[in-house]
């Protein structure tokens, strides 16, 4: 999906960085099981995506 606006990106920076957080959390929890690896798997893959969307905008509207 690409980004249309700067309300869409202001919304896909917000759930990445909850995204992050929820990761890091996961990623700390100790007896984790083959599912619960699967699952930060995926999360770590859709903020893969959500960081790309994100430098996508910025580079065609020359953000910094």
């Amino acid at each position: 999906m690409k980004l249309q606006n700067e309300q869409e990106l202001e919304n896909t920076r917000r759930k990445l960085t909850e995204l992050e957080a929820l990761i890091a959390r996961n990623a700390g929890k100790p007896n984790r099981t083959p599912i619960s690896d699967l699952s930060l798997q995926s999360m770590k893959q859709m903020a893969t995506k959500l960081r790309a969307e994100i430098l996508e905008y910025e580079q065609a509207h020359q953000m910094t």
